[in-house]
């Protein structure tokens, strides 16, 4: 079986302008990426306290009696979500103490999570389940003899 004269040629025409399609393609992303990269500012304590008021109400509310959704995977869908605004948004970039700071997005997550467990045992401590709230007494600890030590 053969491939005739008229194939080959559609399939020569395909293939280039599937190739010309994927390379301009590429370049037009390349361009955005390059000019949304400039365009970041870092995130203000506003900003973070805005985010947090919102991750707050979303996880009581999913968590409540109604939804009864499971508090750690909404814990983590949040402080996800949280993280990947302040990357996306603001560059990883945070203003504190009126430097600019690059976050790490490890410790991003780690202190979002501190920071929603400490919210929802404020606003809607029924939700919260004990495990959470012994292991958000044991990290809080641990937060105030590292910032002993670093005094």
């Amino acid at each position: 079986m053969d491939i005739n004269y008229y194939s080959k040629r559609i399939l020569k025409f395909l293939g280039i302008s599937l190739f010309l399609s994927i390379t301009l393609f590429e370049i037009g992303t390349i361009n955005k990426q390059i000019k949304a990269e400039k365009n970041f500012i870092a995130a203000t304590q506003e900003d973070l306290i805005f985010y947090q008021k919102i991750g707050m109400a979303y996880l009581c509310t999913a968590t409540n009696n109604v939804y009864d959704l499971d508090f750690s995977k909404t814990l983590d869908v949040v402080t996800t979500i949280f993280s990947s605004v302040i990357q996306q948004k603001h560059g990883g970039e945070i203003t504190e103490r009126n430097e600019i700071q690059k976050v790490d997005l490890l410790y991003l997550q780690y202190q979002v999570k501190l920071n929603l467990i400490g919210a929802a045992l404020k606003n809607c401590p029924d939700n919260v389940p004990e495990k959470e709230k012994k292991l958000y007494d044991i990290e809080l600890e641990r937060n105030m003899k590292i910032e002993k030590l670093e005094n």
